[in-house]
């Protein structure tokens, strides 16, 4: 009995010695938020954005949006950013160095919804916020992940 009460003691006491030594941060990795893109692919909307970066706001506006042309075209790259009203594209408004970031959006007047960039992979991240539904409008996001900024340049020349 005295071995285990003595093994025990040893673990408990190497716990406790190394509990202030470790790093144990599990927060955010740092993102590089390069771009948001808000897509309109409904009626003219309001859309409201805030960057937070390391628990400050960096960020925030209001956009009004034009309908959405075009949607019965057919033609699958007719929806391209470029020359196009219903697409706002937001970018060099904040710090794109590596820090904790989260972007909140919502239609005007309603509820904020929130994208955290804590599951992706890569640190350098866009995300794009989209309009959808004519009667009765929703809005969701979608994140861009990038090996590199010049994949951000290529994304934003298209």
């Amino acid at each position: 009995m005295k071995r285990r009460s003595a093994i025990g003691m040893i673990g408990s006491a190497i716990t406790a010695s190394l509990a202030g030594c470790l790093n144990l941060d599990l927060g955010d990795d740092p993102k590089r938020l390069m771009f948001i893109r808000i897509h309109n692919d409904s009626d003219e909307s309001v859309v409201d954005i805030r960057v937070i970066q390391d628990g400050e706001k960096a960020f925030e506006d209001r956009f009004e949006i034009p309908a959405f042309e075009g949607a019965d075209s057919g033609d699958e790259h007719e929806a391209k950013f470029h020359d196009r009203p219903h697409i706002i594209l937001i970018e060099d408004e904040w710090n794109t160095n590596p820090t904790s970031v989260d972007v909140e959006y919502r239609l005007a007047d309603r509820e904020w919804e929130y994208q955290q960039f804590s599951e992706s992979e890569k640190e350098i991240v866009g995300l794009t916020v989209q309009v959808l539904g004519f009667s009765a409008p929703g809005i969701n996001s979608q994140i861009h992940e990038f090996e590199s900024t010049d994949q951000v340049e290529l994304l934003l020349e298209e």
